[in-house]
């Protein structure tokens, strides 16, 4: 039965043996009770039309987690289950969080001996209740209007949360979801060639290019267009960046690989139109001096009139 008594204080074995090997999984508890905290605060924000406050949401776990195990407990996290069960019932503030503890003390402290009568049968009803309240359902009603990748990722995390657990449905949905967001990213950005008609007073032997999307490692292939395509007497290259939202250290590290290659047939690459992001990180990686001087500029006119400098020259 339910021990009528509150739990003794317990000073641990902190050796250092001990904790060698408690650091990894107290690291991997941490990580996953804070993720299925703060997925239960998001879904209590969307059944209360609220926003919760993240740090003081895992501040106040942390310092739980740390205090409990001294009384012989185990690290808990916020519950979708429990919470929902609350919600539906009226709670909407901590207090009702409050109260529930009071309620379980008293219970401990006085009604223990009589909670092994109750039926087994009964418990199970309302587990089944509050399980059949927990779920959105609708979201299956509009599951048609996804994307392959979102539904897939919905379903899969639907069937592991009801076959395993949700820690292990949460993870995979996760990695799930940042595969569709990098399939995705990696099919809306690209690099296309800008016809001279287009491209307004562009020199003879100069050819403008534009760059769209996050120039990232899913992505960063697009920018070999520049170095597969030859064209007669083309001696200036220019990279418009203005609709370049993002670029990471793989493209960074491409784009100089282009760079070094065009230069190789005598060809100059020029930027221009940069954002804060990409032009720190073209700098900071080195590929503005694989450029050469005034490789980037603030516009596409300035760009223009060095590539008409650069043809004169030649």
């Amino acid at each position: 039965g339910i021990p009528q008594t509150l739990p003794k204080f317990a000073a641990p074995d902190l050796s250092l043996e001990h904790l060698r090997h408690l650091i990894v999984p107290a690291v991997t508890i941490a990580l996953l009770g804070a993720i299925e905290s703060l997925l239960c605060a998001v879904v209590a924000d969307g059944m209360i039309k609220d926003k919760h406050d993240a740090n003081q949401e895992l501040i106040a776990q942390g310092i739980a987690n740390i205090v409990v195990p001294f009384f012989g407990g185990i690290p808990a996290t916020g519950a979708i289950a429990r919470t929902s069960t609350n919600i539906r019932n009226g709670g909407r503030t901590p207090v009702a969080g409050m109260l529930h503890a009071v309620t379980l003390l008293i219970i401990i402290l006085i009604a223990a001996p009589l909670a092994k009568h109750i039926p087994l049968a009964c418990l199970s009803a309302i587990l089944m209740t509050v399980a059949l309240h927990m779920g959105d359902w609708s979201q299956f009603k509009t599951m048609t209007r996804y994307s392959k990748g979102r539904m897939g990722t919905l379903l899969s995390t639907f069937i592991l949360t009801v076959v395993f657990d949700l820690t292990i449905a949460v993870e995979i949905g996760i990695l799930s979801a940042a595969l569709v967001l990098i399939r995705r990213l990696a099919q809306v950005t690209m690099v296309s060639r800008v016809r001279h008609e287009d491209a307004g007073d562009l020199p003879a032997g100069v050819s403008l290019y534009e760059a769209r999307g996050a120039l990232f490692f899913g992505a960063a292939d697009s920018l070999e267009i520049m170095s597969r395509a030859q064209i007669e007497g083309q001696r200036v290259v220019i990279l418009d960046l203005e609709h370049v939202i993002y670029m990471d250290s793989t493209a960074a590290n491409t784009l100089e690989t282009v760079v070094y290659e065009l230069y190789a047939r005598g060809i100059t690459v020029l930027a221009c139109n940069a954002h804060p992001q990409p032009a720190s990180l073209m700098r900071r990686s080195g590929l503005l001096d694989a450029m050469g001087p005034h490789g980037l500029h603030a516009d596409r006119a300035g760009a223009i009139a060095r590539a008409r400098e650069l043809t004169a020259a030649q």
